[in-house]
């Protein structure tokens, strides 16, 4: 997981993918990894369906694509990371599976990468791409801001960093890779956890469970803390999962938010996962690890 040796950008040059690349190149130098950037055409399948492989040889609309996407591709990694040598890949097929089989052929470590949720509807939904990598690829993944916070400005380096967990297996490695970045980064770290408790009623009166639950938990949380030799805060927050965790990350001022993703992996899991609404409402970067 940590530390990350190879990183890939998936690119389609839009201003989304704009913004991510100062954070691509500054956590690469960071950790001195080996940066690929990678473009993906898709016109053949989109434009030819079953004959797709034979029109990549024979039918010019598409080997005019190509050589467009190929300078569009050279033009940008000369002007963006002209210093950085990465490697460069123009690949065919639909993104999302490309994205898969290059991260297993190149051992990626981590995938950068923004959302592209935009205006107020679609800021309600990730896009396609984003939801299959995250479902697919085995590796971490790093994703751009998808629902900006006018008064909230993340920055690089990284200063303050939450980490949301749920009282489960998962959680000891994942508060580790969160305490590595937060040393490797110098930054603050701010364990938090949400714990989505029923709302009280007229007939019962929920409010000492709700103290006593959040009590618990929070006892739990600092335990499971020191048990790691982990120095951090700790929050927790009662209320649905995407809410509280983004109050939590407004509160702590946060330039990155570290979640876990081992639980969704999938079909039926992915459909009652929070990661989505998660990553859709983060006032800044979203780690999935």
């Amino acid at each position: 997981m940590l530390p990350f040796k190879r990183i890939l950008f998936a690119t389609d040059f839009s201003p989304a993918c704009e913004a991510v690349v100062p954070y691509v190149m500054e956590l690469k130098d960071r950790y001195d990894a080996e940066l690929s950037i990678l473009h993906v055409s898709n016109i053949a399948p989109v434009v030819y369906g079953e004959y797709a492989a034979f029109a990549a040889e024979n039918m010019p609309l598409y080997a005019e694509v190509r050589k467009k996407a190929c300078a569009d591709l050279r033009r940008f990694v000369s002007e963006r990371f002209a210093e950085d040598h990465p490697n460069v890949f123009l690949e065919d097929g639909e993104v999302g599976s490309v994205i898969e089989k290059v991260v297993k052929r190149e051992r990626v470590d981590l995938v950068m990468m923004p959302t592209h949720g935009r205006g107020a509807v679609r800021r309600l939904l990730l896009g396609s791409v984003t939801s299959k990598v995250l479902h697919d690829t085995c590796c971490a993944v790093w994703t751009g801001v998808h629902h900006e916070e006018p008064d909230h400005c993340p920055h690089i380096p990284y200063h303050s960093i939450v980490c949301a967990v749920n009282l489960d297996k998962e959680a000891p490695a994942l508060l580790t890779a969160a305490d590595s970045l937060a040393r490797k980064y110098r930054a603050s770290l701010t364990i938090a956890h949400i714990a989505e408790l029923p709302p009280n009623n007229y007939a019962v009166d929920a409010g000492p469970y709700r103290k006593a639950v959040l009590d618990y938990t929070e006892t739990e949380l600092r335990q499971l803390r020191d048990e790691l030799a982990i120095e951090a805060k700790t929050e927790v927050f009662a209320g649905p999962a995407a809410a509280g965790i983004r109050e939590i990350a407004i509160h702590q001022r946060a330039d990155l938010l570290v979640v876990g993703r081992g639980q969704m992996h999938g079909t039926v899991k992915r459909l009652w996962s929070n990661l989505y609404s998660i990553i859709r409402e983060s006032p800044c970067p979203v780690l999935s690890v």
